[in-house]
């Protein structure tokens, strides 16, 4: 039950998020919308994992992690936000 209701919380903020975009994005830069989440992105989750003493990737994967992080949080929502303002 609990997966359950996590699922459709997640679907749910999943789907408001979409609508807020699109609402924005007609106000406010494509660019700029996804450095913003982004920025929140990094706030909301840096402390989670700084204090949750699990162990950090090795040295010899951080690039990898790095560019995952990049693309998921910066190059996804930025290309979002520009085919949303078609």
């Amino acid at each position: 039950m609990r997966g359950l209701v996590l699922a459709l919380l997640s679907s749910a903020i999943g789907g408001t998020a979409i609508v807020a975009t699109r609402a924005l994005v007609a106000t406010i830069d494509p660019v700029l919308l996804g450095a913003l989440r982004f920025g929140i992105g990094v706030l909301a989750l840096w402390p989670i994992a700084v204090w949750s003493g699990q162990r950090w990737p090795s040295r010899s994967d951080l690039p990898s992690v790095v560019a995952l992080g990049l693309l998921f949080f910066a190059a996804f929502p930025i290309l979002f936000n520009l085919c949303a303002r078609r």
